[in-house]
């Protein structure tokens, strides 16, 4: 997560923390299958919602990399929100 991210979750943590909600963000690495890592720390820690970053990428870019967006709603025990990167949500 670069500074600019960061500085984004943080922003949306403490709206949401304003509104009397108990969030915690958690970065999970896992370099053989990020969506693997994701939903072992679910698992673990029975979190309540899931949210990821997705680059939106597609046709021979998603073939060939996969989502791991996807990945991780079809194998998460708990509701996932998948965020597009803001320059794909704006139509860019």
């Amino acid at each position: 997560m670069n500074t600019e991210q960061a500085v984004r979750v943080d922003a949306a943590v403490e709206l949401w923390r304003l509104a009397g909600h108990d969030v915690q963000t958690v970065p999970v690495f896992d370099p053989v299958s990020p969506a693997d890592g994701v939903r072992s720390y679910v698992e673990d820690h029975r979190a309540s919602l899931v949210v990821v970053g997705s680059h939106a990428r597609l046709g021979i870019k998603r073939i060939a990399s996969g989502s791991v967006a996807a990945a991780i709603v079809h194998g998460s025990p708990s509701p996932v929100l998948v965020v597009p990167r803001p320059e794909v949500s704006r139509g860019r």
